[in-house]
């Protein structure tokens, strides 16, 4: 490949980049999420942590620890990613929105439709 082809892609590749960004910025701030709504799941993870530690008949108190801790953490990240679904996709669906239009833009620089 020539190096016109690679900076030509290149500068493609950036224009969706930036496009994606910007589409996904423009959702604005996200709200925080109320702690109160971590707390269940941080407590149901433990737990179940607890449980597969007890379970698989490792009862020494730091593979107990360790698993409840694993599974609280595993708790606080789904209960955050639930919490904050309906941000995610409308920040997903505005930044698709301006890669799509990057990439008819690009795609009609180089197909110039002639009318006449």
């Amino acid at each position: 490949m020539s190096i016109k082809i690679i900076k030509s892609e290149a500068t493609y590749i950036r224009q969706l980049v930036d496009a994606g960004w910007k589409g996904a910025h423009s959702v604005g701030p996200s709200k925080p999420v109320p702690a109160r709504a971590l707390y269940a799941s941080v407590a149901i993870g433990s737990a179940v942590g607890v449980l597969t530690a007890l379970l698989r008949k490792r009862r020494k108190s730091l593979s107990i620890g360790a698993c409840a801790t694993l599974g609280g953490a595993v708790g606080l990240c789904a209960a955050a990613v639930w919490e904050t679904r309906s941000t995610v996709g409308a920040a997903t669906r505005a930044a698709v929105c301006q890669i799509n239009s990057a990439r008819d833009t690009h795609w009609l620089q180089k197909h110039p439709i002639a009318y006449g």
